[in-house]
């Protein structure tokens, strides 16, 4: 899936690509037993959408797009609201967001093997930060003082 908007017909951009899925889908739910919804879906084809909030500059943050899309689609492309904004500095903004949504929610899952060593690290990275935003703060107060006792000599 890409976010980006293009100026070719989008067939001719992916190819067979979007048969290959559909088919290869189609075969999965065959071998998963649902007969049915594999017939109803063989018969579909492929939509190729435009949306407002496809983009001319990021091709980055496709995977970020496709979550979006996973996480608000709810059958209907003509009611389908992803509450994402326009290419620009929000869309940069929401997309960040999103990416550390996310992040954690893959990170922190109950399926992640690693889990307990990612949550140790992040724990271990915001004490380091914390302390480190502690010592700037301090020598920023005890820098601003020394700036006051200099102002305060120099009146008296």
């Amino acid at each position: 899936m890409k976010s980006l908007i293009r100026d070719e017909d989008p067939k001719a951009y992916y190819g067979k690509i979007p048969s290959i899925l559909h088919s290869h889908f189609v075969k999965y739910l065959q071998w998963k037993g649902f007969q049915i919804k594999s017939h109803i879906v063989r018969k579909l084809k492929p939509l190729y959408l435009s949306m407002p909030w496809q983009t001319k500059r990021n091709s980055n943050d496709c995977g970020i797009f496709l979550m979006r899309h996973m996480e608000t689609y709810k059958g209907d492309p003509k009611n389908w609201e992803a509450d994402l904004r326009k290419e620009g500095s929000g869309q940069y903004k929401q997309i960040f967001k999103l990416r550390a949504k996310y992040n954690n929610a893959i990170l922190s899952s109950g399926i992640n093997e690693k889990k307990n060593k990612v949550i140790t690290e992040a724990q271990d990275l915001f004490k380091d930060d914390a302390q480190h935003t502690l010592i700037k703060v301090a020598k920023t107060k005890v820098g601003n003082a020394e700036g006051s006792n200099k102002k305060a000599t120099r009146r008296g």
